[in-house]
């Protein structure tokens, strides 16, 4: 044991400095250990699993981004130490079979691939015979291993063992392999047909005869079919030639062709059936039964009744006293029943044939009947009559309560306070007083009683007595408080303010497909604060990652990653860790190639821990405890590619394909490939972030060819999966070999990926610095001298924090690590949260909206360095860019602008409610809802009424005010008629023209009526509406007016105005969601009393109905939601633009005429509801003074 002990010493030692120079102390530590326990053949599987590792590096093979050391505790018999040397000896020769020959012969320049071959050399021939040994209860002698003593003589054997595979004078074969190609295909031969089986069928039977006693013989006649099945062989010959490709240590290759050699192949088919058919008949016997069995029917006649009649008579004293007299009566009934017997004696034989069918040969019956009576006696007794002698049975006194109540008139006191309280609602802001008034009113109640003493007797017939007695009288007072509250707004000003968007809320769905848009969580708060809880922070001193991102204001608006699906390809995941388990909906384990739905696959555990840490990371489940991933709602599908450090990116391929027929929103790989010596040495710096490879075939190919293996992965990809990828943690100012596919380019300039890809840097919180690759760009194909890379790296590099962050462990608790494998699954959640917002947003969208919206405020930003900024999901789930209305049927059409409004008076504000719940695009056709149906209500009175009788000495029309002109014409009246007409003295704008008749006139009345014509630009009944609310330009209204007067006395007198017009709105030439107005109909009404007291003096009053509309209709098309494959969905229809809130106005007038040079005239008028608001109340008064020269 002694001697195995310190083998295990020597080899452990050696091989850790070997790999590790630097760990050699820390290896005999452990080494020691492990020979004080008797576990020497543990710290040799420590070694070779350190082994392993250098033949990883050397294969350029990839590795996860966050390296975690493997428990040495997990191997301890030697056997496992052989089966790791042959897994790691294993790997290495099948890496190199699978890979190209021309770059396999490039990797053979390289100092790694060189140290690789004589470690597994070393493994091969020095390492495994001798633990071999030792499994097998063999001994060894220790001078076999003294090349392990020292670090000299262990490198010297390395040394050794390199030169004689690429130093020796004949090259080493490095990897064979074989492949069959077919060099001729001869032509085929056929032979003669022979039968294969033979199927006899019989059709269907034809039966004759067998029908009466005078022909029993029955006869069965068919056909026979015969069925030969044929077959035939089929030979035709192959001629193959085996081809050998062997890769030397010189980096030559060699292609040999073996010896063709023929293949035959016989088969056999079936041929066409031969069939034939014969006539076949055959007699059918039979048996004969007599059956003689007589049948008995028995037959009732009509009964004859007799009945005979005897009554008794009885009293009973009942419990109420009263005396009961019954008669009762008894019925003695005699029925007489003929009851005739006949007997029938048949003679009937049946024929019976074997094959069932039979017929019956019937004679004559022979028949005999019997008459007999049968008698029956019965009684019986019943009550035949009853009478009752009552009495009375029960008296009740009882108190008849009559009340009468009344109030008194009640007493009233009101106070008041105002309240001022100012909203704003899509662009207007509103300030508005109101006053809450409370009505206290006291009211006393006077309650007068009558009591009256009511005695009932009830007798034993049900007969009811009532004897009343003395009523009594008694009187109550009591004071009962009523109070009555309400509310009346004093006043209401709006001003236009720059337009608030909110995000899509959750809405009545418009369309079949709407309701899978944007469907926020239920219950989610709104207050970010809300959800910085313990889980969110973190409890174990990691960097808080979900704040450094603004993760909680995106789960303010409702967004949790709910729905979505996301793919985690890495080392598998704890299964039973309660904060993954209920995350996992689909697994597939491309170790063994198994998938399955849920999470019930063990072989899906992580030994490694890697891959529980990155999946907590995005999605680790909100339940209380540990902590939470960024998308802690969202569905996973994991993929198992690896067990260890070393990473497969051919099953991550394969993985990824799975995860697009999943319908992943987008896959997390948290590994990179190593870069080996041959690829450091050619990277050229080209300034300005910009890198190439020199090397003959890196630079053209990409590390590690991924230029070419590109499109394999954008088919595997798909059209809507976003392959998020770790940037790596070498330190690079540039993000070499998988990375490089985010920019590769086809021969047409398009990128291979789509711009499906984010490359995720770490960003550390701390320090404000990244750690790991940066976002320099290095050439994906760099070809005689110029990159044709169509993008550059920093396109698609976004930073995400990566530096110690807590999440799951492979043991059920929670751990720190650090790397960009942490930054990754953070962005991939994100990527969750903003399909959950909106599910028609995929691909290259996505990368879009993440690189656009992240944060280049960050220390030092440099698009070179940090590319496209920190992760921000705060600006991510709101409107980005330029925000407008979309005005086609899609939403990748044109939008508007949002610009635009109403002030409108005499127009019903309800009508623009249907405008409250549009959507708003952004740039990347998100939908978001506004409120667009706030208006501003403005004076649109065409005048004063009691003003014009004031000064303008009467004539009021008011659509005629509706003209703003400089110029009026007027005719002289002709036989009572007249015109005029208004208009600008440039010939454009507004204008009108009447023409009026003086129907009737005499000395008391008067009696005109007008027709007229208006033509409005800009404005329609003084209602301006624009932009996104906008109408045309040019608006006219024909109208009819009637004008009455009447002198009562020669000092009193009355007088009157009504119009009425029909408005045709022009609907607007550019977008907007009013499409024009129908059947607008207007009126105006004025009516007054005047009074003359004394010469020069004219006074009066009058009540108005300013011009308003009786009817008619608004019209709209609102965008209100969208489909998943971007049609715009709308809601058409019309609205009742009548006002709603009439104004009244109550005007006085004043005239004086002193003499014939000096007048006076005075108005005042009390205005309710101007602008078709409630409560808001104006006054207005005026004095004019006229002096003539």
């Amino acid at each position: 044991m002694k001697l195995r002990s310190t083998l295990g010493i020597l080899m452990a030692t050696t091989a850790l400095t070997a790999c590790n120079p630097g760990d050699s102390v820390n290896a005999v530590k452990g080494v020691t250990s492990a020979l004080t326990s008797n576990s020497a053949f543990a710290a040799i599987s420590s070694q070779v699993s350190s082994l392993e590792k250098v033949v990883a590096v050397a294969q350029s093979s990839a590795s996860i981004s966050a390296l975690i050391n493997p428990n040495e505790n997990d191997v301890k018999m030697a056997g496992d130490v052989v089966s790791q040397i042959d897994n790691v000896i294993k790997s290495w020769d099948d890496y190199k079979s699978s890979m190209n020959p021309n770059l396999l012969a490039v990797k053979l320049s390289t100092a790694e691939w060189r140290e690789a071959e004589a470690v597994v050399k070393i493994l091969k021939e020095d390492l495994r015979p001798v633990v071999t040994k030792v499994v097998n209860g063999g001994s060894y002698d220790t001078k076999d291993f003294e090349f392990l003593a020292k670090k000299e003589t262990l490198d010297l054997k390395i040394s050794e063992k390199k030169a004689a595979i690429f130093e020796g004078a004949t090259p080493t074969v490095i990897s064979a392999s074989t492949s069959s190609v077919t060099v001729e295909t001869s032509a085929t031969t056929n032979s003669e047909e022979r039968v294969k089986t033979t199927d006899i069928a019989n059709g269907e039977q034809t039966l004759t005869g067998g029908d009466s006693v005078s022909n029993t013989t029955r006869t069965a006649t068919w056909t026979r079919t015969t069925t030969k099945n044929m077959e035939y062989d089929r030979t035709f010959t192959l001629k193959v030639q085996n081809v050998t490709t062997t890769v030397f240590s010189d980096g030559t290759v060699n292609v040999e062709q073996g010896d063709i050699r023929s293949i035959v192949n016989k088969q056999t088919f079936d041929a066409l059936a031969q069939v034939s058919t014969e006539e076949m008949s055959s007699n059918i016997t039979f048996t004969s039964d007599v059956q003689n069995t007589p049948t008995i029917v028995v037959t009732r006649g009509s009964d004859t009744v007799e009945n005979v009649f005897t009554d008794r008579l009885v009293e009973e004293l009942q419990g109420d006293t009263s005396i009961l007299h019954k008669t009762f009566r008894k019925t003695t009934t005699t029925t007489t029943t003929p009851v005739t017997t006949t007997t029938t004696y048949p003679k009937v034989t049946v024929y019976t044939y074997a094959d069932g069918h039979s017929f019956t040969d019937d004679a004559t019956d022979e028949v005999v009947s019997e008459v007999v009576d049968d008698v029956v006696v019965t009684e019986n007794e019943d009550l035949h009559t009853s009478s009752t002698e009552h009495v009375v049975a029960n008296e009740v006194i009882t108190n008849e309560v009559v009340t009468t109540v009344t109030e008194a008139d009640p007493v009233f006191v009101t106070e008041h306070d105002d309240v001022t309280s100012d909203n704003t609602v899509g662009t207007v802001k509103t300030t508005t007083v109101t006053r809450n008034y409370i009505t206290t009113a006291t009211i006393v109640t006077t309650t007068t009683t009558k009591t009256t003493p009511v005695t009932k007797q009830t007798w034993t017939d049900d007969r009811v007595e009532l004897i009343r007695g003395e009523t009594v009288t008694t009187v109550a007072t009591e004071n009962t408080v009523v109070n009555d509250s309400w509310s009346k707004v004093m006043s209401e000003n709006s001003v236009t303010v720059e337009a608030v968007v909110e995000e899509a809320a959750p809405v009545t769905p418009v369309g079949s497909d709407h309701a899978d848009l944007g469907t926020r969580t239920a219950g989610f708060n709104s207050d970010p604060a809300s959800y910085r809880t313990s889980e969110f922070n973190g409890s174990n001193g990691g960097q808080n990652y979900k704040s450094a991102i603004k993760a909680e204001y995106a789960y303010s608006r409702g967004w949790t990653g709910k729905g979505s699906l996301i793919t985690i390809a890495d080392t598998g995941y704890d299964v039973d860790h309660n904060d993954l388990s209920s995350a996992v909906k689909h697994t597939y384990n491309t170790l063994t190639d198994v998938k399955t739905t849920g999470n019930g696959d063990a072989s899906m555990n992580d030994s490694n821990g890697h891959g529980s840490h990155v999946l907590g990371l995005a999605a680790g489940r909100k339940n209380g405890t540990g902590t939470h991933g960024v998308a802690f709602d969202a569905d996973v599908a994991v993929a198992k590619i690896s067990e260890g450090v070393a990473f497969s990116f051919g099953r991550a391929k394969k993985a990824m394909a799975w995860s697009r027929d999943l319908g992943a929103v987008a896959i997390s790989v948290s590994a990179n490939y190593n870069t080996d010596s041959s690829f450091r040495n050619s990277v050229v710096d080209d300034g300005n972030g910009k890198f190439h490879s020199s090397h003959f075939f890196y630079g053209p190919h990409g590390y590690n060819g991924v230029t070419d293996e590109a499109p394999s992965y954008a088919t595997a990809l798909g059209t809507e999966q976003v392959f998020v990828n770790s940037a790596g943690n070498h330190g690079y100012d540039y993000v070499p070999g998988t990375g490089q596919m985010a920019t590769a380019t086809d021969a047409n300039g398009n990128l291979i990926l789509g711009g499906r890809m984010l490359i995720v840097g770490n960003w550390n919180l701390d320090s404000n610095q990244i750690l790991g690759n940066r976002a320099g760009h290095m050439c994906a194909a760099f070809i005689s001298g110029v990159c044709t890379d169509a993008k550059s790296t920093s396109d698609f590099y976004i930073l995400a924090p990566g530096s110690a962050l807590e999440s799951a462990s492979k043991s059920g608790g929670n751990e720190i690590m650090t790397g960009t494998s942490m930054s990754t699954p953070v962005v991939a959640g994100s990527l969750a949260i903003l399909n959950q917002m909106w599910p028609h947003m995929k691909g290259e969208n996505l990368v879009q909206l993440v690189t656009k919206t992240a944060d280049k405020t960050i220390a030092g930003y440099h698009v070179n360095t940090h590319g496209s900024g920190l992760l921000d999901l705060d600006k991510a789930t709101q409107p980005v860019g330029a925000t407008g209305i979309p005005t086609s049927g899609r939403t990748d059409g044109s939008i508007s602008s949002l610009s635009g409004g109403a002030a409108i008076g005499n127009i019903n504000p309800g009508a623009f409610a249907a405008l409250s719940n549009a959507i708003v695009l952004d740039e990347f056709e998100r939908d978001f809802t506004v409120d667009l149906s706030q208006t501003q209500a403005v004076d649109t009175r065409p005048g004063s009424y009691v003003e014009g009788l004031a000064f303008g000495g009467g004539g009021y029309d008011a659509y005629s005010n509706l003209a703003g002109t400089n110029q009026n014409f007027v005719t002289p009246e002709w036989m009572g008629l007249s015109a005029g007409m208004k208009m600008n003295s440039n010939v454009s704008g507004d204008y009108t023209f009447n023409a009026n008749y003086k129907a009737f006139e005499d000395e008391e009345t008067s009696l005109n009526l007008g027709l007229g014509f208006l033509k409005e630009t800009g404005k329609f009944l003084n209602n301006v509406q624009e932009g996104f609310m906008g109408v045309g330009e040019n608006h006219t209204t024909q109208y009819a007016s009637l004008n009455i007067s009447h002198k009562f006395s020669d000092q009193v007198f009355g007088f009157g105005n009504y119009q009425i017009g029909t408005t045709d709105v022009e609907a607007s030439k550019d977008f907007s969601l009013v499409t024009g107005f129908s059947s607008l109909i207007s009126q105006s009404f004025n009516t007054g009393l005047g009074f003359k007291p004394a010469a020069g003096w004219t006074m009066g009053g009058t009540y108005s109905q300013p011009l308003h509309v009786m009817s008619g209709s608004m019209n709209y098309k609102v965008p209100t939601g969208r489909s998943v494959d971007g049609a715009v969905q709308f809601d058409s229809g019309s609205a009742d633009a009548s006002t709603k809130v009439l104004e009244h106005d109550f005007g006085l007038f004043l005239n004086y005429k002193v003499d014939q040079r000096f007048s006076m005239a005075a108005f005042g008028e009390k205005r309710l509801n101007v602008a078709g608001t409630n409560g808001n109340d104006q006054m207005n008064a005026g004095i004019k003074l006229n002096w003539t020269y």
